[in-house]
């Protein structure tokens, strides 16, 4: 009996767990059409005007006489307005727009900015950083743990052009960061020189010449993992003249590669132990297609777990950088901003309540699903 008790709540906590990410997935995505002071259409003398695919209009100053107006679910900018005789307006506070009476459902902020607004378009930004950003740590730590699993400490030259384009994407990231574009396409073309200088010198040399790209890898990884990840953001985005969302999420890709790169070395040494990829090996198949075909697709349920446990330790990451005011933009609204200003003002209990309940939805959620889809690929272990 408490056996199927058990089953039935873990299936209802995944079914809420789902329901959870995929309403804040849709109110990300849609966040435009969610949180506008833009309306959807103005009806007048039997006529609709579709205003939301037009420019920027004014309420007050064009809409003054009109038979229907549709407005949308929170009729207020996320950005750029600010009013300060409506800064710190508790939740349900009525305002006046031209003809029409609207509601800040959730307050205001220090600058008179509605809180709904900024929730929803947080939910946006933070989705958006923490999908770039584990997706340039899964590509550099699958591509570096692949790599260290597959070919040990005997890497031959001819495959030095495997690290390509993790010095590209370095290289890249050094010129979000502090760099020219100049700097590092000289860097770029540099790097791509010299890895085929080496392999032409090298590639008919006796014996052959191995590189320990095993032992490189699994020292970075130590590296990275001994300095605390937000110190390490903080040093950086110091670095950092003119931050975006894309340049944050990228740095913290830089320091959250490691665990795919741990999982999927072990992962791969574990598979390229089996007898069928040795009898790959002995057919004639070419090492890319052993490891594209036979061996990463059978690291991807660990892979998936790291992925979504990755995503809710960067939604935390970010809201944490937001709060303490490093690498956003002293104009964007985040979840993490909002939270900031509920210090200036102790009364402003709905700038922390409602910000810090939709973090950890999120990441209760995401946490959630991690641990089931855990539980679901050790079972078929």
């Amino acid at each position: 009996m408490n056996r199927n008790f058990s089953i039935r709540w873990d299936k209802y906590t995944y079914f809420i767990a789902w329901s959870i990410l995929a309403l804040f997935a849709i109110v990300g995505i849609f966040a435009p059409l969610i949180a506008t002071d833009q309306p959807y259409y103005i009806k007048k003398d039997n006529r609709i005007n579709w205003t939301m695919f037009k420019d920027r209009v004014t309420i007050a100053e064009n809409f003054q006489n009109y038979d229907e107006i549709k407005l949308a679910p929170i009729p207020f900018r996320n950005e750029g307005y600010t009013n300060l005789n409506e800064r710190f307006v508790p939740p349900g506070t009525k305002v006046k727009r031209g003809p029409l009476e609207l509601t800040h459902y959730l307050g205001t902020d220090r600058l008179g900015r509605d809180v709904a607004a900024g929730i929803v378009f947080g939910c946006r930004k933070s989705l958006l950083i923490a999908i770039i950003s584990i997706g340039a740590a899964s590509f550099i730590g699958i591509l570096l743990g692949a790599l260290a699993g597959y070919w040990g400490n005997k890497l031959p030259v001819r495959w030095s052009w495997s690290l390509l384009p993790v010095m590209v994407l370095i290289c890249y990231l050094l010129y979000l960061i502090k760099y020219t574009i100049m700097t590092v396409s000289i860097g770029i073309l540099c790097m791509i020189a010299l890895v085929f200088v080496i392999y032409f010198i090298l590639k008919n040399r006796r014996p052959s010449v191995f590189a320990p790209v095993d032992q490189i890898i699994l020292k970075l990884i130590e590296t990275f993992q001994s300095i605390p990840a937000l110190l390490l953001l903080m040093v950086i985005a110091a670095l950092i003249d003119s931050p975006t969302l894309i340049t944050l999420a990228l740095i913290i890709a830089l320091v959250r590669w490691t665990s795919f790169a741990r999982i999927t070395r072990a992962e791969v040494m574990k598979v390229n132990a089996q007898d069928y990829i040795t009898a790959a090996r002995v057919s004639g198949l070419s090492h890319r297609k052993i490891i594209t075909h036979y061996i990463l697709p059978e690291t991807l349920g660990p892979l998936v777990v790291v992925f979504a446990f990755g995503i809710s330790s960067v939604i935390l990451l970010e809201s944490t950088l937001s709060f303490l005011g490093i690498g956003i933009p002293i104009d964007q609204v985040t979840w993490g901003t909002l939270l900031a200003q509920a210090r200036q003002s102790t009364n402003a209990w709905w700038l922390a309540l409602f910000p810090g309940l939709c973090i950890m939805l999120l990441v209760f959620s995401l946490n959630l699903i991690g641990s089931h889809l855990k539980q679901h690929f050790d079972a078929q272990d």
